[in-house]
């Protein structure tokens, strides 16, 4: 499925719905931001290359998440959880705000399964910089299962405060 535009996605009424992801949806159009107002899960690849997405309710990965396609910060005003076998895919293009991917959830965050590693527009980080991609109340299962991607060697993982997760170049 493809998004062409920033609208929200709403309850209407009645019980609380779901969206379901089980194939591939991405965001290719808009400069805004694509809402979802209901619990969302992804089972297959969720990505934006244009624009942005939020969640307004709760975000449970159990397939690939990227995202972006290039750096952008996404909310999650709800929970995150990624799965066993899921896979977060961060970006990391500079070492300023909005450079970088991030994951910012107002709620807890439920961390398995494997968060993968790419640099992109040709950066190169230094030792010793730092890139805060997750924020959160509070981290449970308070690390990923795996580390990987083309750039993963390049970074340590840390999990601070149980709050939020920075990639520390090395």
């Amino acid at each position: 499925m493809t998004i062409q535009n920033d609208q929200t996605w709403n309850n209407n009424g009645g019980a609380a719905p779901a969206f379901l992801n089980h194939g591939t949806l991405t965001k290719t159009a808009g400069s805004g931001t694509t809402t979802f107002a209901v619990n969302f899960t992804n089972f297959g690849t969720l990505s934006a290359s244009s624009g942005g997405l939020a969640f307004n309710a709760n975000l449970f990965n159990n397939g690939a998440f990227n995202i972006g396609s290039g750096t952008r910060t996404i909310n999650v005003l709800g929970s995150f959880t990624n799965a066993s076998g899921a896979t977060l895919n961060v970006e990391i293009g500079g070492t300023a705000a909005g450079t970088f991917d991030k994951l910012a959830v107002t709620g807890t965050a439920t961390l398995f399964g494997a968060l993968n590693i790419s640099l992109v527009n040709g950066f190169i980080p230094t030792s010793g910089n730092t890139f805060q991609i997750l924020t959160c109340s509070s981290l449970q299962n308070s690390s990923f299962e795996s580390v990987g991607g083309p750039d993963a060697g390049l970074f340590a993982v840390q999990y601070i405060s149980n709050n939020n997760v920075t990639l520390l170049a090395t």
